[in-house]
């Protein structure tokens, strides 16, 4: 099994074809390294506040979170995935109600909000494959989606970017979704309305969906948003716990 490294580094954003994302985007630069060389990256390539090490409080500028809804207490443990089964609502409804950019993550002690108080999900414990298992993609021979990179079965910490194409139709959008292999539910994670040939799909954390075997579907929807089932393309990643980040000390 391939193992990705991540580390926090700046890079500079080339122009790119920007999808239009559902979100409003932040102006921060700060990026994950992937593994693999990115060709083009578009512009909300943010820092995030995660368990291993805060970088960024990772909100959204001119977003105001719910109001209405009420305050939570992060729990150990808890992941933004797990915290929206047990508040029975979807991730990205969840992550816009507390103004989260698409990759933050959560951590203990942190407030945020949800819009009725969670009750005990039913979560499945991680799922790792066994010594020299493999799963390979499922889909993806249409050509009207593909995912270059990662690779199936790719080991990853932190923060990638998925590289692919999306031969989104005309009024049309693309959706990447993903679930634990212990579910057979995806939790819709961002959607774009532009087409992307070799380029930068979308960055995905992780640790929002917590560790092991996990599958990444990329699907294309037509202008009635009805999924185009040609397009399907599912990847097999397995997301795996970074080192702790080391803290830095203010100077007295």
């Amino acid at each position: 099994m391939a193992t990705a490294e991540l580390t926090t580094t700046v890079v500079a954003l080339a122009p790119s074809s920007t999808p239009t994302r559902r979100a409003t985007p932040t102006a921060s630069a700060t990026a994950t390294p992937t593994p693999t060389d990115l060709p083009r990256l578009f512009a909300y390539l943010i820092a995030t506040p995660t368990a291993f090490g805060y970088v960024d409080d990772g909100m959204e500028s001119d977003c105001e979170p719910r109001s209405d809804w009420l305050s939570y207490t992060v729990q150990e443990g808890d992941t933004l995935l797990s915290v929206a089964l047990a508040a029975d609502i979807g991730l990205i409804d969840l992550r816009e109600g507390n103004c989260f950019n698409p990759i933050r993550g959560i951590f203990p002690g942190e407030e945020m909000m949800l819009p009725r108080r969670p009750q005990p999900a039913a979560l499945g414990a991680p799922v790792f494959p066994a010594e020299g298992e493999r799963f390979a993609a499922v889909g993806c021979e249409s050509g009207l989606a593909a995912i270059h990179a990662p690779p199936a079965m790719t080991e990853l910490k932190g923060i990638f970017a998925l590289i692919g194409s999306a031969m989104t139709p005309e009024g049309g959008a693309y959706r990447l979704s993903l679930r634990p292999a212990w579910s057979n539910q995806y939790a819709d994670y961002l959607e774009f309305d532009s087409p992307v040939e070799d380029d930068v799909l979308g960055l995905i954390n992780g640790e929002i969906f917590g560790l092991g075997l996990h599958w990444l579907r990329l699907a294309l929807f037509d202008a009635t948003g009805e999924i185009i089932e040609e397009s399907i393309c599912e990847q097999p990643l397995v997301f795996a716990k970074p080192e702790a980040a080391p803290r830095t000390q203010s100077a007295s």
